[in-house]
């Protein structure tokens, strides 16, 4: 199988704020990255997920180097049809971890993971990725 990694990590301290729109809870947050996603391919999605927060203005002309090799696992494993959450897990009130699958049109399955934390503005995304390797994202499952 075609092994394809994302993970793109942001490197600051909990409870940093930002001068940007206030966010919404995570959950729905992955909710419109999925859909985005099913609908309107990654591009869209990854906008849609980091568009104005602090990881894209600190690391967007990293993201917009992986956008290619995201847009090529759709290619290889076809449009989103579900997805279903895994675990969540909170690491004290601002920091959660969230895992799921998504199973694409090849029937293979994506394996994600997503990590978000609490500013003054909402929840912003601090890590996503992707594989379709389970042990990259379940190590500790």
């Amino acid at each position: 199988m075609h092994r394809i990694l994302i993970l793109i990590a942001l490197g600051l301290s909990i409870g940093c704020g930002g001068a940007y729109a206030e966010r919404p809870a995570p959950e729905k947050q992955i909710s419109a990255f999925i859909e985005a996603l099913k609908s309107d391919g990654p591009q869209a999605a990854v906008d849609k997920l980091i568009g104005g927060s602090l990881l894209q203005k600190q690391k967007g002309a990293q993201i917009a180097a992986l956008i290619p090799q995201f847009e090529t696992a759709i290619k290889v494993y076809g449009n989103v049809e579900r997805m279903e959450q895994v675990d969540e897990k909170r690491f004290g009130p601002s920091f959660i971890r969230y895992r799921f699958i998504t199973y694409h049109t090849s029937g293979a399955p994506l394996f994600w993971r997503m990590m978000f934390f609490r500013t003054k503005d909402g929840w912003e995304v601090h890590v996503f990725a992707f594989n379709d390797d389970f042990d990259e994202i379940f190590k500790d499952a």
